[in-house]
């Protein structure tokens, strides 16, 4: 898998025009249709914008990469497990309208460098532990987020967040040993799961709506 090439020197990927599976587009490893990337050459320090037509930023493609500045296009609509994580990337910019749904698990884990991520209105899925880490991260309004999963936001080095007022459960562990120090949880949540924000030693004040539809902690 793309996680073999986990911190290798490669500055580009070149396949053969008669390769069945896979081919290249300015040295970036692609799938033949080129609608998947399968994975970004490692060593590569550059700003890289992701070609208009890609589908799929593909399981582990910046895994660990140098890459400093990253733009997904419009056709984008899923981010797979540990996407980007452990990525050097500082910049991160979502061409709108955004079409990206789902974020699968640590994908955006462990990403020091970046000082905040501005999740488009159209994800409505998020995988377990995606923004592990976290400097900050805010959801655009009109945000179709579903669920904040298990570990969400482990270790996020954030005061505040706001819950998008589409969400229905928070996961066990979500914001565990984040910074919290405020939050509010909007009326449309219905549970929260254990140790959801066990070792947020900094939260003073969790506040829940008027209209709270909490059933279960």
């Amino acid at each position: 898998g793309a996680g073999g090439f986990y911190r290798t020197g490669f500055q580009n990927f070149f396949v053969h025009a008669a390769n069945p599976n896979y081919s290249d587009v300015d040295g970036v490893l692609f799938d033949k249709s080129e609608e998947t990337l399968i994975l970004f050459p490692g060593a590569r320090n550059t700003t890289y914008s992701i070609p208009q037509g890609t589908l799929t930023i593909g399981t582990y493609s910046f895994y660990g990469s140098q890459l400093q500045s990253l733009v997904i296009p419009t056709t984008v609509t899923a981010i797979g497990d540990s996407g980007l994580e452990e990525a050097a990337i500082s910049n991160l910019t979502f061409t709108s309208p955004s079409s990206v749904a789902t974020i699968g698990d640590y994908a955006f884990a462990y990403l020091y460098s970046l000082s905040t991520i501005e999740i488009p209105a159209s994800v409505h899925t998020i995988g377990e532990a995606a923004f592990d880490t976290a400097n900050d991260v805010v959801f655009a309004p009109g945000s179709a987020l579903r669920e904040i999963p298990v570990y969400a936001f482990y270790g996020a080095d954030f005061a505040e967040f706001t819950i998008p007022p589409s969400v229905t459960a928070i996961g066990e562990g979500a914001f565990e040993d984040s910074s919290l120090t405020t939050i509010e949880i909007p009326a449309s949540v219905i549970s929260i799961g254990t140790t959801a924000f066990a070792g947020a030693g900094n939260l003073a004040e969790l506040k829940f709506s008027e209209t709270s539809s909490l059933v279960e902690i």
